[in-house]
């Protein structure tokens, strides 16, 4: 790949939704929490992988009672973040989650 590295974020899951349906072949990676507004962090990344079954997503949350990080991968997440959460382990983890998939952005 290489090239143009692009982010971009959402603080509505049903607008980060509608932006992945617009272009999901333009991602490379989603991170999204567990608590968002309207929909769930996994509710909207089980609409995303419908749509692009190999999007890789990374799941952040605090303290969760819904969701455990075996649940997370069973659901199809590649990785599975407790917070508060390091800068280093979160670009470890994006490196790691790219790397597995393929993908290399830079």
């Amino acid at each position: 790949m290489g090239g143009d590295i692009r982010v971009s974020s959402e603080t509505d899951s049903t607008e980060a939704l509608k932006r992945f349906r617009q272009a999901p072949q333009t991602y490379d990676l989603i991170i999204t929490d567990m608590t968002m507004p309207v929909m769930s962090g996994d509710e909207m990344a089980s609409e995303m992988m419908a749509i692009q079954r190999d999007i890789p997503i990374i799941l952040c949350t605090g303290f969760h009672q819904d969701i455990s990080e075996e649940t997370a991968l069973e659901k199809g997440f590649k990785a599975y973040l407790m917070k508060p959460l390091g800068l280093n382990d979160l670009t470890l983890t994006v490196r790691q989650v790219l790397d597995a998939a393929g993908d290399d952005p830079v």
